[in-house]
């Protein structure tokens, strides 16, 4: 694990499941690090955020996973300075692969599998209008709503975290339940 100041913390914008780059630096930096001081360590290696502890006082320990494999495993030590940079949030991924992975005990894998798109569509501005009051969402989701219970077949939604997918799907079963 390491331990960094809350200021860092929120600063660089670290969250647990994060992927980042930790890089063996000879120096203490007084900045964030940048990607050129990444690129001039010799031993550098990917790991995962797994956990964020805030301890008293301004300190934050991060637990993160690395591979026992890599270069930087004499580096590994206490008091080391090690850069750390964030490369992308690990999250949507970690679900869609679970999702992916337990699709195999479902009936439907053939029929997903073997699903064609339809054709992109929308649906006439005034019922965007009216899901959009009915289900407090956005002029995206409200299409979305719209779209999935007007088309046959399937309807993947989509996004990052936070964008309102669990949203858009309830008012997809709601907007189902009430025009069925």
């Amino acid at each position: 694990f390491c331990s960094i100041s809350r200021t860092e913390l929120n600063t660089m914008g670290f969250t647990e499941s994060d992927l980042v780059v930790l890089a063996y630096s000879d120096k203490e930096l007084t900045y964030v690090p940048k990607v050129s001081d990444v690129k001039k360590s010799t031993t550098s290696c990917l790991g995962k955020i797994q956990e964020i502890k805030f301890v008293k006082g301004e300190r934050a320990d991060i637990t993160i996973r690395v591979s026992r494999t890599g270069s930087l495993n004499s580096w590994l030590t206490p008091h080391s300075t090690l850069l750390l940079m964030r490369i992308m949030q690990m999250t949507t991924i970690e679900r869609e692969f679970s999702s992916l992975h337990g699709l195999r005990y479902y009936n439907l894998s053939k029929q997903i599998f073997e699903a064609t798109a339809n054709p992109s569509s929308t649906i006439p501005q005034k019922d965007i209008e009216n899901i959009r009051a009915t289900y407090k969402v956005n002029d995206s989701q409200a299409n979305a709503i719209g779209c999935s219970v007007g088309t046959e077949g399937f309807s993947l939604i989509q996004g990052p975290p936070g964008t309102g997918k669990t949203k858009t799907i309830l008012g997809i079963i709601g907007y189902m339940l009430s025009t069925f």
